[in-house]
């Protein structure tokens, strides 16, 4: 069945993003099987062709490498790259001298750069990146115990309210074809857990796929009512980092330990925990990955995450500072394999948001709905959301540029953020210079001093 979902089903009806999927999971499955050596000879080679396009194809990495007075064709594995790590307001200044001069504009996808603190930037991709960063998720995946064609449940921040508002083409095709059910988590309560669990128990899916804090959240529902949920074979969590409690949560109530992925808009689904379940793993098909050092934090020395993309030429993203911080595991790993591994994510850590009849806004809602907003912001490039009660937001913003434009930006934030809400709330805006590290190392989105009513799980 999973082969023909690779090599038939999804390259001939989503040819987009999976035209060729079938030869990139075999392709990705060699890589697997490859030596130590071999593997690091293939990401070394990669490197060298990505930084040696980007010097043919970019002005902005043409400049730089040539103040540096290095040729690309001279990096010789091991060897440090001689450019500075490139920001996501580097991204917004110089977008048009990043993209590259072999791909025209129609040849390229517009994405954006995820929100944690950092508001989203607009970035570019060609057909072929996208492609690859698909069929790297898709492996990933693999890896774990799901495949296309799997039955899965997927509790994630839709943009509309897909179970409760589908299309009979869409049902026929995502739930009869794929087995892809939704259970849109844009707001959370109990009435929403009730249809989840109703759902779960309904499709009986092999796979749980979602938003960490909200599987850890629905877990925590099960347990408090004593439920008896379905007992998917494999948990994937996801987007924000998962606490060992939230984990115990989600084992206790589905029965099986999560596993958790690292992805991105920015750079697209590139970590996963092994077997062992003691961190995650960054593939080296599709990143190299460097630690630069941030200080000391309670869980141990903090590294700041830069990630070179392997995959994306049409708007190459070479040592690129992905905003997170993390602890790096030097140990050789239990599973045997060398990929760059980290102890713990610092980062991506949100709380929800309350509203006044007890509903919950996932924090991550935020940073999705702000990345796929119509208009990226331009001047407005920090924003943090503080509830200090169910009527208010506090928004504190960290912003460049002509005051007008800035205030326009504001205008939209807030209308987003109504929108996000769904219910009147006052939206009071402070400016600060910039948005601040909490000493841990976490960079948090929303933060709430709101306490919800919660039974104790022993």
């Amino acid at each position: 069945m999973a082969w023909v979902h690779n090599n038939v089903i999804l390259p001939l009806l989503e040819s987009e993003r999976h035209q060729g999927l079938g030869k990139r999971l075999r392709e990705l499955d060699r890589f697997e099987h490859a030596s130590h050596a071999d593997q690091r000879a293939m990401q070394a080679a990669s490197l060298k062709r990505l930084i040696e396009h980007a010097y043919d194809a970019t002005p902005y990495y043409r400049r730089l490498f040539d103040e540096a007075g290095f040729h690309p064709s001279e990096w010789k594995p091991g060897e440090r790259l001689p450019l500075p790590v490139l920001t996501r307001d580097l991204l917004r200044t110089h977008e048009e001298d990043l993209r590259s001069r072999r791909h025209s504009v129609e040849e390229l996808h517009a994405a954006a750069t995820g929100g944690t603190t950092s508001t989203p930037v607009r970035l570019w991709r060609d057909t072929e990146a996208l492609r690859k960063k698909t069929a790297l998720q898709c492996h990933l995946n693999r890896m774990v115990g799901y495949d296309q064609g799997d039955s899965i449940l997927m509790i994630w921040g839709a943009e509309r309210d897909l179970e409760l508002n589908p299309s009979w083409r869409w049902r026929l095709y995502e739930e009869g074809v794929m087995r892809r059910y939704a259970a849109a988590a844009g707001q959370i309560s109990d009435e929403i857990f009730a249809r989840f669990f109703a759902r779960l128990n309904q499709q009986r899916p092999k796979v749980l796929y979602g938003y960490s804090v909200t599987l850890a959240r629905f877990a925590e529902y099960v347990l408090i009512n004593k439920l008896k949920a379905h007992q998917p074979r494999v948990i994937i969590t996801t987007a924000e980092a998962v606490s060992e409690v939230e984990r115990d949560f989600i084992q206790r109530a589905f029965g099986s330990k999560p596993t958790d992925h690292y992805g991105s808009r920015d750079v697209g689904m590139i970590g996963s925990e092994c077997e062992s379940h003691t961190g995650l793993h960054f593939h080296p098909a599709g990143c190299f990955v460097e630690f630069e050092y941030a200080g000391v934090t309670p869980d141990g020395p903090m590294h700041k995450l830069i990630i070179t993309d392997l995959l994306n030429y049409g708007m190459p993203m070479i040592r690129y500072s992905t905003g997170d911080c993390v602890i790096v595991d030097e140990q050789a790993c239990a599973c045997g394999n060398w990929y760059p591994k980290v102890k713990k994510l610092l980062g991506r850590s949100n709380d929800n948001l309350l509203l006044p009849d007890g509903t919950e806004v996932p924090g991550i809602t935020f940073g999705t709905r702000m990345a796929t907003m119509k208009e990226t912001l331009s001047c407005v490039r920090q924003v943090q959301i503080v509830q200090k009660n169910t009527q208010s937001l506090i928004v504190r913003y960290a912003a460049q540029g002509d005051e007008r434009s800035i205030e326009e930006e504001l205008k939209r934030l807030c209308v987003l953020f109504h929108d996000i809400m769904k219910t009147p709330v006052r939206v009071n805006f402070v400016r600060l210079a910039e948005i601040p590290r909490e000493q841990s190392g976490k960079l948090r989105l929303c933060i709430s001093e709101v306490k919800r009513d919660a039974n104790a799980m022993s």
